[in-house]
Parts: C-alpha cells; sequence; structure tokens
C-alpha cells in the first residue's frame, strides 16, 4: 500500500520562509534598538543625574520626591557640588560611608553616583574620557546585542551606585580590547534565531538591495 502523505499546514518550506524573514527582521530591529541605546546611555543618564542633582531643592515637592525615592543621593550630590564645585582634573572628595558598620563618629557624606563620583574626584576630563571608552566600545561592539544590553543595564546601575570605575563590579570596559569578533560567526542562537536564519535575513536584505524577489 501506498503511505498516505500528511501536509501540515505551515510547515512547508514555502510557508515557513516568511516566518523565518519575519523574525530575523524583528532581531535586527532589536539589535539596532540596542546599539542605539547602549551607545547614549552612559552620557544621557549621566547628564540627567547631574541636572537633577543640581536642581535639587527641597522646597521642589517633585525633586524631594525623587531624592527620597533614591535614598537622598539629589541632596548628598547637590551638598558635594556646593562643597567641592566642578573642576577639570578633580579634587580631593573626603567621604564617609558607612562601611559595613553600625557606629559612625563622623557624619555620613557618601556621593553614591558614578557619575557624579567620577565628576567630583576625578574631574571632567575624566569622565568625558570614560563616556569615550564605552561609546567606542558600543561602536565597535554594536552587533553584540548581549552586551549592548548590559552595558544599558550598567549605565541605569551607575546612576545610584559608585562601582562604575571597579573592576570587581564592572569589568566592561576591557570590552574595548577584548577580540571577540569570531563569536558573532559561531554556530549558535541570537534571540531564538539561529545562524542559518540570520543568512535569510542577509538574503533578505541582499534582496531588497538589488530589487530582487525572495
Amino acid at each position: 500500500k501506498e503511505r498516505e502523505q500528511t501536509t501540515v499546514p505551515g510547515m512547508e518550506t514555502g510557508s515557513m520562509q516568511p516566518v523565518l524573514f519575519k523574525r530575523t527582521k524583528t532581531c535586527l530591529k532589536l539589535k539596532k534598538l540596542f546599539g542605539r541605546l547602549g551607545f547614549i546611555s552612559l552620557p544621557v543618564i549621566g547628564l540627567a543625574m547631574y541636572l537633577l542633582t543640581s536642581a535639587y531643592r527641597e522646597e521642589d515637592e517633585f525633586l524631594e520626591a525623587i531624592n527620597l525615592s533614591m535614598s537622598g543621593r539629589l541632596m548628598l550630590g547637590k551638598k558635594g557640588l556646593k562643597q567641592f564645585g566642578l573642576s577639570l582634573f578633580g579634587k580631593d572628595v573626603p567621604m564617609e560611608g558607612m562601611g559595613g558598620s553600625l557606629w559612625h563618629a563622623k557624619p555620613y557624606f557618601f556621593i553614591d553616583c558614578s557619575y557624579l563620583f567620577i565628576l567630583l574626584r576625578y574631574g571632567i576630563l575624566f569622565l568625558g574620557i570614560v563616556f569615550i571608552i564605552y561609546g567606542a566600545i558600543c561602536y565597535k561592539r554594536r552587533e553584540d546585542t548581549a552586551l549592548m544590553f548590559t552595558i544599558l543595564l550598567l549605565a541605569i546601575s551607575s546612576a545610584i551606585d559608585h562601582h562604575l570605575l571597579e573592576e570587581a563590579y564592572n569589568p566592561f570596559g576591557y570590552a574595548l580590547f577584548a577580540g571577540i569578533e569570531g563569536i558573532m560567526d559561531r554556530e549558535g542562537f541570537f534571540f531564538g534565531v539561529n545562524n542559518q536564519t540570520e543568512d535569510l535575513g542577509k538574503a533578505y536584505r541582499l534582496g531588497e538591495e538589488g530589487n530582487l524577489s525572495l
């Protein structure tokens, strides 16, 4: 007897290609989005924190609400800006944190925001260099979506912690020198789409550029 051939809807080769192309186009859009967000995240969030801190006044209910939600970071940052001011190469800014102790003889004063911490202690020039370094990383590794997403999270986290320059908490600055180009060529998955699907995406783009029909 001849075997009956059963065709499952949506599983034919012809009908699978549009699905694969659709998923690939979505991934390409996500890659571009995270690449752009990673590139601008540190300077934009750093500028936002500086402006919020500079504008902070206890009488302003809106800014005071933000300050309280950030555990007084705007108030302490404003105190640091008023007391030490900005400089090109930074200043000696003594700070007194909790340090794991339950008793402190000195009043608490700690700039727990990486952008203001660097700005006060190391100066405008050094903070600009930090932004340039991470901008170069994001430009060189813009195809590495995982790294771009990580830098975006790093930029957000740096608004409420001082660990941006600490290797134990943030080793991603070394990505500037890392040779990770080969990682993107290995077999694997990216947002659930393997390299075969990425090849289809390349063919799709070539078809659009050459006005070819796939």
